[in-house]
């Protein structure tokens, strides 16, 4: 019989007699064991996170690559760059986009209010496809990978020509071909493609991510560290347990809270829901690197 067993019959004792002093001591004794033995599995309920202040600085959307380089776009559009000081201005200055994607400095994506996709090449925007590119948002990784959402919702992987891959998802993250999520009806998905399974029909498996009731916002970096935000403006880590599994860990907010947050090689910065301020982090966390749970294959355009 092992130590949960004996807490239970005991604890049910308990409460529905009146233990003497001896079954007493019994019971704080398996309570001790209990906690000596579960204490260090079970997560905490939230962390406190210091939250430094990116000034000057004022952007709707920002992004941060693999490398470290930043960008991000304000309220009218214009783009600009950290250059580890202050935020430049990205020439040429006519470029107006609503969001930017940097998986480091040689792959930074773009849409514009129009849901035209641009790429960054030669210190100049080029339009992507213009006849059949229409997405709301983009998101490149680190490697190049690309995926996008567009104004209906459907999901697409952009490699010279776009690939639909499913529907009803309302924003994507890439951090690399490996490291995908995304957020479909409020829930957090990250696609899984074995490198023995990888063909060009076999996409991958979908697997859920259990959370809060309504996430609306997911970032994943290119070695697979994922934060979040739910409806609330709430921030949230993925934290890994031994055996592959995890939970969504709540992370403390700067004032206003954020409404984005984007990671990278242990940098964390975000978007804040009041002036727009962008903040900074330090990460604490250890990585994860495999996900365990429930999934569905896709194939194609299917859902098996």
């Amino acid at each position: 019989i092992n130590v949960n067993t004996k807490l239970k019959h005991h604890l049910l004792f308990f409460l529905n007699s009146t233990p003497s002093n001896q079954m007493k001591l019994i019971i704080l004794s398996y309570l001790i064991q209990a906690i000596s033995v579960l204490g260090t599995s079970c997560p905490p309920q939230s962390q406190i996170l210091d939250w430094n202040q990116i000034t000057p600085g004022l952007l709707n959307q920002i992004s941060i690559g693999s490398d470290g380089t930043m960008m991000g776009v304000n309220i009218l559009q214009q783009i600009f760059r950290w250059n580890d000081n202050d935020w430049s201005p990205v020439t040429p200055n006519d470029g107006r986009l609503i969001q930017v994607s940097v998986g480091n400095a040689n792959n930074i994506w773009g849409v514009s209010e129009n849901d035209a996709v641009f790429k960054w090449n030669d210190n100049n925007w080029s339009q992507v496809d213009p006849t059949d590119g229409r997405l709301k948002q983009v998101s490149v990784g680190s490697d190049g990978t690309v995926w996008g959402v567009n104004a209906n919702h459907e999901l697409y992987k952009y490699s010279n020509n776009y690939l639909f891959i499913d529907h009803g998802f309302s924003q994507i993250s890439v951090g690399s071909a490996s490291n995908i999520c995304g957020i479909q009806s409020g829930k957090v998905y990250k696609l899984n493609v074995p490198s023995s399974q990888a063909t060009a029909d076999n996409i991958g498996q979908w697997t859920h991510i259990p959370g809060p009731p309504l996430f609306k916002y997911v970032d994943i970096s290119a070695d697979g560290d994922m934060w979040a935000i739910d409806t609330n403006n709430n921030i949230y880590r993925y934290i890994c347990e031994s055996d592959g599994s995890g939970y969504w860990l709540l992370v403390s907010s700067p004032d206003g809270q954020l409404t984005q947050i984007e990671s990278n090689n242990g940098i964390v910065v975000g978007v804040n829901s009041g002036s727009s301020y962008i903040f900074k982090a330090t990460d604490k966390y250890p990585k994860c690197k495999s996900i365990i749970s429930g999934s569905r294959r896709l194939i194609m355009n299917e859902q098996v």
